[in-house]
């Protein structure tokens, strides 16, 4: 190969390299979801309640006992346990200072039921969601789902599903 012409494939080579780098970021499943018929088809539109309270996420010792008062309040409380930790989920106003949590958050709680062979729930709102950069904690029950939502994005959030085409009860 003539050095003229491994100059030129070397620049050609550049170019390409230059123009992908150059693209904007996209969300994997964006492409897949851009066009009316695919949406129709993935995006479920789904009715959904805000709980009156704030909750807390802790963090407690994976061998420690439930303490009680993560089980006060009968709207959602979400207990999970793993090698590492305790997670409790439950209302904000429950939690001893002293625990370690994250506080401000609010609930939205999916109307279900749905049968478990129902797909696309919480893809439906987490995309849009993701999209404007709004960060979700997303639990499953038996019956539905429930997003935990920072309070200060809660507005927007509201906005952004209901552009989205879900319908939103407070």
């Amino acid at each position: 190969m003539g050095l003229c012409r491994l100059l030129r494939k070397n620049s050609q080579t550049r170019k390409r390299r230059a123009s992908n780098t150059q693209r904007t970021f996209q969300w994997p499943w964006s492409s897949k979801l851009s066009g009316p018929k695919e949406q129709g088809k993935r995006i479920m539109k789904l009715t959904l309640s805000i709980l009156p309270q704030k909750y807390a996420v802790c963090r407690l010792d994976p061998n420690g006992h439930i303490p009680h008062w993560a089980l006060i309040g009968d709207d959602f409380v979400s207990l999970t346990r793993t090698r590492s930790e305790l997670s409790i989920v439950c209302l904000q106003e429950n939690v001893p200072p002293e625990t370690k949590a994250e506080r401000g958050w609010r609930c939205a709680k999916v109307e279900g039921p749905f049968d478990f062979s129902v797909a696309g729930v919480h893809v439906s709102l987490a995309i849009p969601l993701a999209d404007a950069n709004i960060s979700i904690l997303a639990f499953a029950t038996y019956d539905t789902d429930h997003l935990l939502i920072q309070e200060k994005d809660l507005e927007r959030a509201i906005r952004v599903l209901e552009q989205s085409g879900h319908r939103i009860r407070r």
